[in-house]
């Protein structure tokens, strides 16, 4: 798949593996270190073993004191959930290279 390494050779192309529906055709938008932090903060849901998640912000490493929730339910507030909205700009542009 790639990107692989430049000695590498490619079997496969990107067309060749979204005919194959190897590559999700969900959307994708990265959120910066302090945004994830932040939004991770107010999740709230079952506790998620090590198998199912291994984060790399500090705020939900194993030996934290805190337990990462993969469930997006929000943390009740005054007995409501709380809820999460992202504003996106962006545009949806394919490159070749």
């Amino acid at each position: 798949m790639l990107p692989s390494l430049p000695y590498v050779t490619r079997s496969e192309t990107i067309e060749s593996l979204r005919k194959k529906k190897v590559i999700p055709g969900i959307p994708v938008t990265p959120v910066g270190y302090d945004d994830a932090q932040r939004i991770l903060e107010y999740m709230d849901g079952p506790s998620v073993t090590r198998a199912d998640w291994i984060g790399g912000l500090p705020l939900y490493k194993w030996n934290s004191q805190r337990n990462f929730r993969l469930n997006v339910r929000s943390r009740s507030v005054y007995g409501r959930g709380r809820p999460l909205a992202m504003k996106v700009n962006s545009s949806k542009t394919i490159q070749h290279f």
